[in-house]
């Protein structure tokens, strides 16, 4: 076989090695025992409720109470999995939390 015909064919298989896509098995991953990132968004999730708090008992048993409003602050991530290289789900992390009382 001459030496440009070995040439030709050394390039061509080197292109299919090269230029073969990446194969990946991102169907059969499940997400679990596997690396996982938490990726802030840079966003925020507000909720806020309201309870009752007691604060003590007058002399005839009636409960001393106040409604305590809680404005609460969560930071909003997104769950990467290294297995698949997929985002897989959201998860949300504890920011700060800011309790006003009210009198009744």
């Amino acid at each position: 076989m001459s030496i440009v015909k070995r040439a030709v064919i050394l390039v061509a298989a080197v292109c299919m090695l090269v230029g073969s896509p990446a194969m990946t098995a991102s169907a059969a991953c499940e997400h679990k025992d596997t690396g996982r990132d938490l990726q802030w968004t840079g966003q925020y999730r507000y909720s806020s409720y309201t309870h009752t708090v007691i604060l003590g008992y007058y002399t005839n048993g009636t409960p001393i109470t106040v409604q305590c409003h809680v404005n609460k602050t969560e930071k909003i991530y997104v769950t990467y999995c290294q297995a698949c290289h997929e985002y897989v789900g959201v998860a949300y992390e504890y920011y700060k939390e800011a309790h006003e009382v009210v009198h009744d």
